[in-house]
């Protein structure tokens, strides 16, 4: 005589099988949850890239354009010593319908600190003695020579070179909560 035994609950093999598959669905839904996060993340540091890249090439188009005897170029050190926070500089505006017309634009970069340990890279258009705009490029920016090099600096490695003098230009630029993103470009400008 055998008595008929009535199944109750789980075996332990169920349960484990169970835990496994519930276990394996919950990793597969984080890692999916996890991925929009992770490519936030990364167009959020495109963005920034895209930021300094835009920056850094206003002021080289600007100085590209730079009539080279507005350039004080005694004032820019060769790279790694003394720091320059700023660059003023004018380009020669020509009139096309009126030939002896020329007319000249000044150009400033400068670094203005704002009291929170950076600053901005400010970008200041003057024309017949009247400031046109005034516009910042890029904030925050570390200040030149404190963890950054120079804003600009003198390429040297060449002393012999007449025709071209080489600019470096940096810029450290760091977005809130995101790592410090640095820039470096050098323009050739012609004498």
């Amino acid at each position: 005589m055998r008595a008929d035994r009535t199944r109750s609950g789980f075996t332990i093999v169920e349960l484990l099988i169970s835990v496994a598959i519930t276990a394996f669905i919950a990793l597969w839904i984080a890692d999916w949850l996890r991925k929009p996060a992770q490519i936030q993340q990364m167009m959020l540091s495109t963005e920034h890239q895209r930021h300094v890249t835009n920056a850094s090439d206003i002021m080289i188009n600007d100085l590209t354009e730079a009539d080279p005897a507005s350039i004080n170029w005694p004032q820019f050190p060769p790279i790694s010593t003394a720091t320059v926070s700023g660059i003023t500089f004018w380009k020669l505006n020509y009139d096309l319908t009126n030939p002896g017309n020329v007319q000249q634009t000044n150009f400033q970069y400068q670094f203005q600190p704002d009291g929170f340990g950076t600053g901005a890279l400010i970008r200041s258009v003057t024309a017949n003695a009247v400031v046109v705009s005034s516009t910042i490029v890029l904030s925050p920016i570390d200040p030149p020579g404190v963890g950054a090099p120079s804003l600009i600096q003198a390429d040297k490695s060449d002393p012999s070179d007449t025709v071209y003098s080489i600019l470096v230009i940096t810029l450290q630029y760091h977005p809130q909560g995101s790592a410090p993103i640095s820039v470096m470009r050098r323009v050739a400008i012609a004498h």
